[in-house]
């Protein structure tokens, strides 16, 4: 899996062990909210739905989902 995050959009696509990506990412606008040591991600503007993600470093963050648990992702270099 391959998740891009910007000022504006988060976008994941699988990809095979070379990292080659196998679909096109499809963008997804979300705000951001900070949170003590957690950022919180929303993905509506009401805030209904959001993930939570904690820094855990410069190349390394954890994603937490509601209900359905985290996730850790690392940086890769290019």
């Amino acid at each position: 899996m391959v998740t891009e995050f910007t000022p504006t959009t988060i976008a994941s696509a699988p990809a095979d062990f070379d990292g080659k990506l196998l679909q096109k990412p499809e963008p997804m606008r979300v705000w951001y909210r900070r949170s003590d040591n957690y950022m919180l991600i929303l993905f509506t503007e009401k805030g209904d739905e959001g993930i939570m993600a904690r820094l855990d470093g410069p190349n390394s963050i954890l994603l937490i989902f509601p209900g359905m648990g985290a996730h850790q992702l690392e940086r890769m270099s290019p």
